[in-house]
């Protein structure tokens, strides 16, 4: 999956998962641009939709094919703090890892 792929993902999950705070911590998030994937196998684009059945499912494109996964609620949120970890391990605000010297 391309980095924006997961990062679309997490977006819709967090709208889903976490909709009093979503407006927020999305604001608060840096993005990845748009690029053409390296491989034709890569899922470009992703979504996620919640069922009345409070299951999740996951739906991804690879090209114009698409795969799906169910997930519980649990799994999703698990789930969406993985991506939380992966791609923003330092904040939402995209801050540098590295220390600054102080004068």
């Amino acid at each position: 999956m391309t980095q924006r792929a997961a990062q679309l993902l997490w977006f819709r999950l967090t709208r889903l998962l976490y909709p009093e705070k979503a407006d927020i911590v999305t604001g608060l998030a840096a993005t990845a641009p748009l690029r053409s994937p390296v491989s034709i196998t890569i899922t470009t684009h992703m979504d996620a939709v919640k069922s009345a059945e409070a299951r999740y499912t996951l739906v991804g494109w690879v090209q114009r094919d698409t795969w799906r996964v169910d997930l519980t609620e649990l799994d999703a949120r698990r789930l969406w703090a993985a991506l939380d970890l992966v791609l923003f391990p330092v904040g939402w605000e995209g801050r540098e890892t590295k220390a600054k010297k102080l004068n």
